[in-house]
């Protein structure tokens, strides 16, 4: 990895337009901070889960734990509408205008989720008032993924498409190592009593401040050459829904496969085993989430690391690795996860991080190098949002399910496996595109 890769990126140009260089740290900047606040929500809510399900659902520990990761499912479900919206928004208005809505609604739907009242004070109507919010905020967070893998991808030269894109990954799993410390933080430091009356809030107001610094960069940012090159060509897609099942049926279903093992490997790795540890392996809610915030640090520095590699050696052949080894070690490491020290809990899951980042590292360029720029917004968003909400919002509430339905800590370990085999035969279908030009 050169020092020129860390300094900047240059933009692609159509031949009208000057040649301008594109700093890589306002790139990673303004598509990080929509990351930040889409991924440090969710992180918060599955790390908080144990005191939600006791604030906001009635009945045992395990029926309420189910029903707070439903409704940490139930946000998904908006994610398709969201990234229909907002991808005819990118795809007919411009990149930088639907992530700039899309970071905006985000912030209001988590600022609302920490002032929001529980069971206790109004009733049934507390886990109603939830999953709205939860519902507004899966919404907008449908056009902040694909925009922000677009808005990257159209930004980078052919030569570093897969480093560069690979920014987009590595700041959720900032995101989540923020979110995981935040959580650490408070528990480290507060009262239990405390936590569960009103610390728990804290976290959901103070990532809402990261609403203004990211609507001021995103405001500022210019649009990418490939969708001014469009509009200068009169290219613009008049219907980009309807175009999108037109002309990218095919790559669409070729994404749900490596997405599915994107959204399970990282809602079960690095959200839902807060809670496992806590519960099966005997940590401490901190030593929990500081467990979390190591992991999310590893994956954050392994995804740059493989999405460089990937414009080296191509896309798929990092992301075939990484798929075939996780089918083939996510039982023995769930097993070895119940009778290990602290210190083996952590290796163990670093094995499992490095893996993750070895198939998301290339996975954000290897996706959008699928689709042409007139539809890429809205033909990235549909099958990378469906999807997540199928098989990666629910991963939490699914793994918890079978936990309490086969009464085995290592139950969660075959739906990752499933994904593992499922993404494989997924990516042997993808064209190796780390070397052709953009569509």
């Amino acid at each position: 990895m050169s020092a020129e890769d860390l300094t900047s990126v240059e933009r692609e140009v159509s031949p009208a337009e000057p040649r301008t260089r594109l700093s890589l740290g306002r790139l990673v900047s303004t598509v990080a901070v929509g990351n930040l606040l889409e991924w440090y929500d969710f992180g918060v809510y599955g790390y908080f889960a144990l005191v939600i399900a006791r604030q906001f659902f009635a009945g045992g520990q395990s029926t309420a734990l189910l029903l707070t990761f439903a409704s940490f499912g139930v946000g998904f479900l908006a994610r398709p509408l969201g990234a229909i919206v907002f991808g005819h928004v990118g795809d007919r208005g411009g990149r930088r205008k639907a992530l700039t809505y899309s970071v905006l609604g985000m912030g209001v739907a988590t600022f609302l989720i920490g002032c929001a009242p529980t069971y206790h004070q109004i009733g049934l109507a507390a886990p109603v008032l939830l999953t709205v919010l939860r519902l507004l905020q899966g919404f907008a967070s449908g056009g902040e993924w694909a925009g922000s893998a677009t808005y990257m991808l159209e930004s980078s030269p052919p030569g570093r498409r897969g480093f560069a894109t690979s920014w987009q990954l590595s700041s959720v799993a900032l995101s989540l190592t923020l979110s995981a410390s935040v959580a650490a933080l408070i528990n480290a430091v507060m009262p239990a009593s405390a936590v569960e009356s009103w610390g728990w809030r804290l976290p959901f107001l103070a990532g809402a401040l990261i609403v203004i610094p990211a609507w001021i960069l995103r405001r500022s940012a210019p649009e990418t050459s490939a969708f001014e090159t469009l509009k200068a060509n009169e290219q613009v897609a008049t219907a980009p829904l309807r175009e999108a099942f037109r002309t990218a049926r095919r790559p669409m279903l070729k994404a749900v496969g490596l997405v599915a093992l994107m959204g399970v490997a990282y809602y079960i790795l690095l959200t839902y085993l807060a809670t496992w540890l806590v519960t099966w392996a005997g940590f401490s809610p901190a030593l929990a989430n500081l467990t979390m915030a190591i992991e999310s640090a590893a994956l954050a520095v392994a995804t740059p690391i493989f999405g460089a590699l990937s414009d080296r050696i191509g896309r798929k052949p990092p992301m075939l690795t990484a798929c075939a080894l996780f089918a083939v070690v996510s039982y023995p490491v769930f097993l070895l996860l119940q009778n290990s020290p602290a210190w083996g809990v952590m290796l163990l899951l670093l094995v499992c991080v490095v893996l993750l980042g070895m198939a998301v590292g290339p996975a954000t360029a290897a996706l959008a190098e699928l689709f042409p720029a007139q539809v890429r917004y809205t033909a990235l968003s549909i099958p990378y949002h469906s999807t997540t909400a199928i098989f990666g919002g629910f991963a939490p509430f699914i793994a918890a399910f079978l936990v309490t339905w086969t009464h085995d800590g290592s139950a969660p370990a075959w739906y990752l496996v499933a994904a593992a085999v499922f993404g494989f035969v997924a990516v042997l279908t993808f064209k190796e595109t780390a070397r052709q030009p953009l569509a």
